[in-house]
Formats: C-alpha cells, sequence, structure tokens
C-alpha cells in the first residue's frame, strides 16, 4: 500500500502508530538504527548520534548524509533545537506592528540573511505572526539572500556514478538529480518564507546586483531606505556590518555546538508536534526512514514542486492502514 501524507495526515498516521506500541526504533537504509521513541505524554527521543557519525566518517554512503553541520540544521527545522534569543526578534516584531503609517510612522519589514534560514526563522516568523494575525508588518528577502537560494537549489545535485557499490542501488536511484542534503536545508526553510510571501505584504527588491556577500546584502536594504529594517542573521561580522550602516539587526544564538552535546549525552523530551516535525525531516535528509511497519518517504522519483510546498510524504507499508478519515478520528480521541 503507498500513500502520499501532509504533515497533518502524518500526525494522524503516529498517533495510530501510538495506539498499536509505546516504543517505536527510527531505521535508515544508510545507517544503524538512528533513533529511539517512547511514547507518553511527552514523548522521549534518543538520537544515536555517535553509531550515525561513524557511519557518515566512511563509505560511499557519506555523501548521502547530513554532515555535522546540516544536522543541527534538521533538529532546528524540527524545533528541537531552540534559538536562544529568539523572544528579542518576537519583541521587536510587536513593535514593528504596533506602529500607525497614518500618524507619519514607518513601516517595518522583516529581512533575512542566509543563514538564518537553516536556523528556521522564516517557520518561527510565520507561525508567530499567523498565530498573532499580525499585519501591520512587511517582508523584505534581500536580493543577495535569493541568489544565494537559487544556487543552492541549481548546483547542488547528485549523479550517480554506475560504478557505486551501496547495495540498495533501487534506493540510490531515489537520489539521481535530488537536492543535496544542504540544499534540502534551504529548500525546507524557503517553503516558509514562500507562506510568508502568500500571506503578508512583500516589498520586492528593486536591485539589479547580481552578487551575494554580506555588503551587497547591505547595499540592498539601504536602497529602500523609506522603511525600517529589522535584519535577522547569525553571523556576527553581519551584525557589525549592519551597525555602522545604522540598520537594526538581531544576531540569533542557535546555540547548535552546546546543542549536539546535548543530543550525545541526553533522551530529549518533545511534543507531538515536534515529533511529526521530526519524522517529516528526517525522512527528507535521510531520503528514507522506516518506522514501526511503514516506510516514510521524503525524496523520490516525480517529486513535485507542489509535494514540497504542501510538506507531503509518501508511505509505504504491507499493512491495510485505515482511511486517512479514520486515522484522523484515532487522533482526535487521543487529543481530547
Amino acid at each position: 500500500m503507498n500513500v502520499k501524507l501532509n504533515k497533518e495526515e502524518l500526525m494522524a498516521l503516529i498517533t495510530y502508530i501510538y495506539d498499536k506500541t509505546d516504543e517505536i526504533l527510527i531505521e535508515s537504509p544508510f545507517t544503524p538504527t538512528l533513533a529511539d521513541i517512547k511514547f507518553g505524554k511527552e514523548i522521549k527521543l534518543k538520537f544515536f548520534l555517535e553509531d550515525y557519525e561513524r557511519s557518515v566518517e566512511s563509505g560511499e554512503e557519506k555523501k548521502f548524509l547530513p554532515s555535522r553541520d546540516e544536522l543541527t540544521y534538521l533538529f532546528s527545522l524540527a524545533g528541537i533545537f531552540k534559538i536562544k534569543n529568539i523572544q528579542d526578534m518576537y519583541t521587536q516584531i510587536d513593535e514593528f506592528n504596533r506602529r500607525d503609517v497614518f500618524r507619519g510612522q514607518r513601516i517595518g519589514l522583516i529581512s533575512f540573511d542566509t543563514n538564518a534560514f537553516p536556523l528556521n526563522v522564516p517557520k518561527l516568523v510565520y507561525e508567530y505572526m499567523t498565530s498573532k494575525r499580525l499585519r501591520n508588518i512587511g517582508i523584505f528577502i534581500p536580493k543577495p539572500v535569493i541568489i544565494e537560494l537559487e544556487r543552492q537549489w541549481i548546483e547542488s545535485r547528485y549523479k550517480i556514478s554506475k560504478k557505486s557499490k551501496i547495495k540498495d542501488q533501487k534506493f540510490l536511484k531515489t537520489f539521481l538529480n535530488q537536492l543535496h542534503p544542504n540544499a534540502r536545508t534551504f529548500k525546507l526553510c524557503s517553503i516558509y518564507a514562500q507562506k510568508l510571501a502568500n500571506q503578508f505584504q512583500v516589498y520586492a527588491s528593486s536591485s539589479s546586483v547580481s552578487e551575494t556577500g554580506d555588503i551587497n546584502i547591505i547595499k540592498d536594504i539601504e536602497k529602500n531606505h523609506q522603511y525600517d529594517h529589522l535584519l535577522i542573521t547569525e553571523d556576527s561580522n553581519m551584525e557589525g556590518l549592519a551597525y555602522q550602516h545604522r540598520i537594526q539587526v538581531i544576531k540569533i544564538d542557535g546555540n547548535r555546538g552546546k546543542n549536539l552535546k546535548k543530543l550525545r549525552t541526553r533522551t530529549l523530551e518533545i511534543s507531538w508536534e515536534v515529533l511529526r516535525d521530526f519524522i517529516y525531516v528526517l525522512s527528507i535528509y535521510m531520503g528514507k526512514i522506516k518506522i514501526s511497519n511503514f516506510e516514510v518517504s521524503g525524496l523520490w522519483n516525480g517529486k513535485e514542486e507542489k509535494d514540497w510546498k504542501n510538506e507531503i510524504v509518501k508511505i509505504s507499508t504491507k499493512i491495510n492502514l485505515p482511511k486517512i478519515k479514520t486515522l484522523q478520528k484515532i487522533q482526535t480521541i487521543y487529543e481530547y
């Protein structure tokens, strides 16, 4: 049985699995067991980082798997790794929203540096603004950032050697012409940049710049000087450059090194929503994972742009799975 599920339907499937067992292992074709999940009011996640790192260190599989840095992005995109000073960003968003243009106050725009994308910032901004129904704020993505994102998607694709020694050749073909892990990172988080663009006012760059780099991002923001910008970055150099040019900036602290250290030694407590997002993001980074009796594919031949946009995974199982509406009824029972 093969079926495509969006993230809400994936949550219903996870609830169905929970109804059958209190513990599952997550496996990947290229690695040993990735994680152990224990169900309860709070879900306990143990990621086997050392086993994973050993599998990445050697062998041809290495080029298909996330590096150490990309792994930190995976956990950021899943909502497991938190931004330490995220409240500073929310405070400034609230200040922008209180402005009254009819009293001569300038419109505030949220601008992203490229490095804010892998830390899940567009999604965090989108969820915060939609949950509070904020409407008096605009979004501005500098032209050099757009160029860098597009470059990631165009240049970073696999070409599979016919001499490959990887056993699962059928699965290997799944990666043919697919994005590399780092490019998948930017693809995942750009989906929420697009959602921001669809739901909020976007102020387009008028720049003709064709180069990337910090100074070009600053120049592009300065060309739109009739607005107040809040530039979100992880880079100290960009922070200093923004201050020099009198652009308001927040340097976010992804705390990735310390978080990865915790991941090595601790069992983490996560919510049901974070588990769902973890399974979704992990399936895309690994291509395919196995949970219980279900294969969850984040990549497949013929995956379309609408599948990315709607956050779709493909489920394969030998079990006669109930209809989605039945699964969602099971989920509703557990929610109440």
